[in-house]
């Protein structure tokens, strides 16, 4: 009885870990699809921009040289995605991953996250962004179709409010990590209301500058797919799996995310304390 208990125990136990080892090969799999360490590279290269306007608004003087290598450390690519992996694979514990491996492996599935990037990497460019705005305002005016069927994806997995969320949590974390760095005796005794309600201050012109930045971004990436190829896309967004996938994304990028910020505002704190003042 103990040996064929034994026996039962190790078959159970050989099963458990060949079944995680499968899921984690398909979530590997999963986020291979989707590119993540491509997104990953092109926020890495945003975030170079975001420096040089931190170094701007609050770092005047410092050396530039040094300021930059600090942020380039802070965009650590192997990192940022370690960081990603941690929260999407948690969201889809629970998730059946067939589904989203199915169509991410389908030629639309590809297409669909080939023109993603391709947008994601143009809109780098401060000029294709703001061309990319005059381009929906005139597709606006004509009542173009693509312009309902973004509109849906945007409600159905809503990416306002993510969007709005994320980037206000963001800013709370740099404001935390940045008065933590300077110290009471720099930064005075600052309360998480106090940075709470300068974060919210923020959160119309978040909300404004998220519902551009997301509608010229989409039809940029998107006019090129045929009507029916969004319309499938969008659907797939409507499931249950990809709501769940949804959710998981949101999850990996806002720690990322969060992360980042917090140590950019450690680093701002750091540089100022050691400026005269």
């Amino acid at each position: 009885m103990i040996i064929r208990g034994l026996v039962a125990f190790l078959i159970i136990s050989f099963s458990a870990g060949a079944s995680l080892a499968d899921r984690k090969a398909d979530l590997d799999e999963l986020v291979e699809l989707m590119q993540f360490a491509g997104t990953v590279e092109i926020i890495r290269i945003e975030g170079q921009g975001y420096g040089e306007v931190i170094a701007e608004d609050m770092l005047s003087g410092i050396s530039a040289e040094s300021w930059n290598a600090t942020v380039a450390d802070i965009y650590d690519p192997e990192w940022m995605l370690e960081l990603v992996r941690q929260g999407f694979d948690a969201e889809l514990s629970q998730t059946d991953l067939a589904p989203l491996l199915k169509y991410f492996r389908s030629d639309a599935g590809r297409e669909v996250i080939r023109l993603e990037l391709t947008a994601r990497r143009a809109f780098a460019d401060a000029d294709v962004e703001a061309a990319a705005k005059q381009r929906l305002e005139v597709l606006t005016a004509e009542q173009a179709p693509i312009l309902q069927q973004v509109q849906a994806l945007i409600d159905d997995s809503d990416l306002v409010n993510l969007n709005v969320a994320g980037t206000l949590n963001s800013s709370l974390m740099f404001f935390t990590g940045f008065y933590e760095g300077l110290g009471p005796e720099i930064g005075g005794d600052v309360t998480e209301a106090q940075m709470l309600s300068d974060v919210w201050a923020q959160e119309e012109e978040t909300r404004a500058d998220a519902v551009s930045w997301l509608n010229s971004y989409m039809v940029m990436a998107y006019q090129p797919l045929p009507p029916e190829q969004l319309e499938e896309y969008a659907a797939f967004f409507r499931s249950k799996e990809g709501r769940d996938l949804n959710r998981a994304i949101f999850a990996g990028f806002d720690r990322m995310f969060e992360e980042i910020s917090y140590k950019l505002g450690l680093a701002v704190a750091s540089y100022m304390s050691s400026e005269p003042l």
